[in-house]
């Protein structure tokens, strides 16, 4: 419609989120979208798939650690945003967290070199709190 090619519009819009980034203009939005879009469409392909269950797992790994991230950082980017580049490291390590190397994915070293051993310690007192309350939350009365 506008007659410019397609590629060069892409281009340029590329580049007008890389220097959003580099200036931690939208970052929250450019994070969102770099952490869920393709992960999303990723993972509604390994849902239709009956036959592969290894990329449920990889994908529910990325899930898992990308969850992990967000909640953190809604803690502490405040303090962390300080750092020249937290933004474009905030982008990479998303990025990293998705790639599909195989053993080499950044969400499969996440979750066996740091989240598996927290979940190993608290794992087991998380699942006594939900046995023990599980029944009082079908007892609330929720008509308000």
């Amino acid at each position: 419609m506008t007659g410019i090619p397609a590629s060069l519009q892409a281009f340029c819009f590329l580049n007008v989120l890389v220097w959003k980034a580099v200036t931690g203009q939208l970052s929250r939005e450019i994070a969102l979208l770099v952490g869920t879009v393709y992960p999303f469409f990723k993972s509604v392909q390994a849902l239709q798939t009956d036959t592969d269950v290894e990329d449920d797992k990889t994908w529910l790994t990325y899930w898992m650690c990308y969850g992990c991230f967000t909640v953190a950082d809604m803690h502490v980017e405040w303090l962390l945003s300080f750092i020249p580049g937290y933004f474009i490291l905030k982008l990479l390590l998303f990025i990293w967290l998705q790639l599909p190397l195989g053993p080499f994915m950044g969400a499969k070293i996440v979750y066996r070199w740091i989240l598996q051993p927290i979940f190993r310690c608290i794992g087991p007192a998380i699942n006594r709190f939900a046995e023990r309350h599980a029944d009082d939350l079908y007892k609330l009365d929720w008509d308000v």
